[in-house]
C-alpha cells in the first residue's frame, strides 16, 4: 500500500516565516555612502509622503532627539502624476521647466545648521508602486555637486532605500 504525504499545519512555522518576512522589510530602510565620513546618517524611521499637486515624493529619514527628532536626510523629488508604477526611474539632476531643481536633499539636525549642496547626478528607482495609503518601496543613489561654499557633502555620495506606507502631504 502506497504511503501518502500528509500536510500538517505548524502555526509556529507560519509565525516564524512571517517574522522573517517583516525583518526583511525593516532592513530595506537604509542610508549609506561616503557622506557618512562627514556626518551621521543614523535614523530609526522613514516617512514616505506623496504630494499630489504638484506631484512630489518626499522621503524623510528620522532619528529621535529629546522630545522631538532630527532629520539627517530628506530627499524631495518631482515625480509623475500618482500612482507611480513599479520600475519607474527618476533622474535626480537637472531642472524642471520653471528652472527649479527636480530633486533636493535637505537635513534638520539639532545644533548643526549646515545644508547639503545641489545634487549633481543620481537616480531614484521605484521598486514597489507608490500610491497614497499603500506600502511603497524604492532605492536611490546620488552624488552632491561641488559648490565652493560651506555646504556639507560636496562631491560625496548617498545611497538609500525605503519601504513604508505612503502618506499624502
Amino acid at each position: 500500500m502506497p504511503v501518502r504525504a500528509r500536510r500538517i499545519a505548524v502555526p509556529w512555522l507560519t509565525v516564524a516565516s512571517a517574522a522573517l518576512t517583516l525583518a526583511g522589510c525593516s532592513s530595506s530602510n537604509q542610508l549609506d555612502g561616503s557622506l557618512t565620513q562627514l556626518t551621521s546618517l543614523s535614523f530609526t524611521t522613514v516617512q514616505v509622503a506623496l504630494q499630489v499637486s504638484p506631484p512630489l515624493l518626499v522621503l524623510t529619514y528620522k532619528e529621535p532627539k529629546g522630545a522631538g527628532f532630527d532629520v539627517p536626510f530628506t530627499l524631495s523629488v518631482e515625480v509623475t502624476k500618482p500612482p507611480i508604477a513599479q520600475g519607474t526611474v527618476f533622474q535626480l539632476s537637472g531642472s524642471d521647466s520653471s528652472g527649479n531643481a527636480v530633486a533636493v536633499a535637505s537635513r534638520s539636525v539639532t545644533g548643526d545648521t549646515r545644508v547639503f549642496p545641489a545634487i549633481k547626478m543620481g537616480t531614484l528607482t521605484i521598486d514597489q508602486a507608490i500610491s497614497v495609503g499603500k506600502q511603497g518601496a524604492g532605492h536611490f543613489f546620488l552624488v552632491f555637486d561641488y559648490q565652493n561654499d560651506s555646504s556639507l557633502g560636496q562631491g560625496q555620495t548617498v545611497e538609500g532605500s525605503f519601504q513604508a506606507v505612503v502618506n499624502q502631504s
